[in-house]
Formats: C-alpha cells, sequence, structure tokens
C-alpha cells in the first residue's frame, strides 16, 4: 500500500514538473505572440480556447454544476483577468526572465494576503520569506541605475492578483466542486476580454500560420491542459513540495529566454532572483 502511494506521489510530482514547464513556455510564446497580436487579442484568444475544450470536456455535467460552485469560479476568473492581462502587457515592456521571477512573488505574498482578508497571522518562516523577497525585487529592478519600467509595474500588479488568486482559491476548492470553478474561471476570463476589445475598439484579427500557432499552444496546452493536470494531480502530494517544484518556473524561463530571445540578467539581478527563489522556499517549507 505504501509503496503504491509513493508511486502515485512520483508520477504527480513528474505531472506537475510537466506543468511547471509548459508555464514556463508561456512567457516565450507570448512574447512571440506579441510582435503580431496585441496583448488583449491574445488573452482573449487564449481563453476563448480554453473555455470551449472545458465545455467540450464537461459536456456531460454541465447540468449538474451548483451556482455557487460557479459564483466561486467567476470571481476567481476575475482575479485571473486583471492578473493574466497585466502580466501579458507588461511582457510586452520588460524582459520574459525579469517578468517571471516577479510573478514568482505571487507566492509570499500569500501570507501578506491572507493576513489582510481573512486575519490569518503569518508564521515567522513567512515572514522571513516577504522580507527576502522584497531585498530580492529590490535588486532585480534597481541594479541599472533605477531602471524600473512599466512593464515591471504591471507585472508586479500580476503578482499581487495571482497571490489573491492563490488565497481565494484555497478557501474556495475547499467548499466547492472544481467542475463549477473551472468553467466560472474560463467564462469570466473570456467575456471580459472580448468587452475590453469592444471597448478599446480593437478589432478582432486572423492570426497568421505563425501567431495561431502560437495562440493555439497557449490556450490547449498552457492553460487548458495545465489546468486540469494540477486539478487532477496535485492532490496526490503535499504543498510544500507542489511549491518547490513550481519555484523552478522562473529559472526555466531564464534558460529558455536566454536561448531564444538573447535576454541576459547582469550578476546583481541573477544574484536577485536567487534571493526571491530563497524567500519562496523559506517561507513554502514553513
Amino acid at each position: 500500500m505504501i509503496e503504491v502511494e509513493k508511486k502515485k506521489r512520483l508520477l504527480a510530482e513528474l505531472i506537475l514538473f510537466f506543468v511547471t514547464f509548459l508555464w514556463s513556455t508561456t512567457f516565450i510564446g507570448i512574447k512571440w505572440g506579441l510582435e503580431g497580436i496585441t496583448p488583449n487579442l491574445i488573452v482573449a484568444y487564449r481563453f476563448t480556447i480554453s473555455l470551449l475544450l472545458v465545455i467540450i470536456w464537461q459536456h456531460k455535467t454541465l447540468s449538474s454544476i451548483k451556482w455557487d460552485e460557479l459564483k466561486w469560479g467567476l470571481l476567481l476568473g476575475l482575479l485571473l483577468f486583471i492578473a493574466y492581462v497585466s502580466q501579458t502587457i507588461g511582457l510586452k515592456y520588460t524582459q520574459a526572465n525579469k517578468s517571471a521571477f516577479i510573478t514568482a512573488l505571487s507566492v509570499v505574498l500569500v501570507p501578506v494576503i491572507s493576513l489582510i482578508i481573512e486575519r490569518k497571522v503569518p508564521k515567522t518562516a513567512s515572514l522571513i520569506g516577504v522580507i527576502l523577497a522584497v531585498i530580492g525585487l529590490y535588486l532585480l529592478l534597481i541594479s541599472k541605475g533605477g531602471d524600473v519600467n512599466k512593464g515591471d509595474v504591471y507585472t508586479l500588479i500580476c503578482a499581487i492578483f495571482w497571490g489573491l488568486y492563490i488565497v481565494v482559491l484555497s478557501y474556495s476548492s475547499e467548499k466547492m466542486g472544481t467542475n463549477g470553478l473551472l468553467l466560472g474561471q474560463f467564462l469570466i476570463m473570456t467575456i471580459f476580454c472580448w468587452i475590453v476589445i469592444s471597448i478599446m475598439g480593437e478589432k478582432p484579427i486572423l492570426p497568421g500560420k505563425r501567431f495561431l500557432f502560437i495562440i493555439l499552444y497557449l490556450g490547449i496546452f498552457c492553460s487548458f491542459l495545465t489546468t486540469f493536470l494540477q486539478t487532477k494531480f496535485q492532490r496526490f502530494t503535499n504543498s510544500t513540495r507542489v511549491a518547490l517544484i513550481f519555484t523552478l518556473e522562473p529559472i526555466m524561463v531564464t534558460v529558455f529566454s536566454f536561448i531564444l530571445l538573447q535576454e541576459v540578467l547582469n550578476l546583481v539581478q541573477i544574484i536577485g532572483a536567487m534571493i526571491i527563489i530563497a524567500g519562496i522556499v523559506v517561507s513554502e517549507i514553513s
């Protein structure tokens, strides 16, 4: 029995490592996509595809979804909408590797957000993790004499709303079914994206072959598949091990952005990035 549980945990962690790999390629895909498509259209196309896949996947159980589940899913979708749009806009103005490390701050922001919303006092190690992350962020952003651009600010907004998403998801997933939460998220994100596009007067354009491939990849693999795999397999291992696996994401992005985008962090930025990772590890191991 113990051996079976170990095998389940190993399989789950390998799959979550694969999920982390897919997430890390998102930054590169968006950077390439922004060469020919606006940030709003990238997010809209990406989550329209994901919504259609969720509907196809859940078509037999849609009628059994409860309003309470859908309601929490809509709230989660609103938080994700702000996070994804701000991250995508941010990637237009900042490096993919910087974006990945700033986004990773969401993990250490969770204790602070929990303190504000749920009145949960964070553990000492969590506070140490926050302090380390703030120091790391400072070195990452201020390493070139005040070289903070608006892309960094947009990405920091993304990290804050990712942290909010984690807190709300933790609360709602304990009480609600997965199907309603999943459908609600993709539904509200898709609707909001197209509303924003309409308000801003952007014209939906049919992407060429290269950009169509990028959009399909982001929608199928980096949104729908990652959400499905995380939902299905994360329960077979503990949250600390999951968090440590996900910590690999910005490191992978740094490697990919160097190889594919020729983006390089200087020494001070590398030190800042490593301090952010240390903050996340300290916070999660607590």
